[in-house]
């Protein structure tokens, strides 16, 4: 589970780890993905100088 503020012009303010998967590895990569996602570009700015949001990321593993 990701903790992340969007400041109000789309724009990344924090980022972290609020619950671990256990995995170093399988946590930096969560964190990795949520930064690419930034800037979001946005058609509004928001109503407020921040949002906080949690994003909650789910790997699985298979022996495909």
């Amino acid at each position: 589970m990701l903790r992340v503020v969007i400041l109000e012009g789309g724009d990344l303010g924090e980022l972290k780890i609020e619950r671990s998967s256990g995995e170093d590895r399988l946590d930096q990569e969560a964190l990795r993905l949520v930064q690419l996602a930034f800037p979001i570009p946005l058609d509004y700015a928001l109503s407020r100088p921040q949002v906080v949001v949690r994003i909650p990321i789910s790997y699985s593993l298979s022996s495909d």
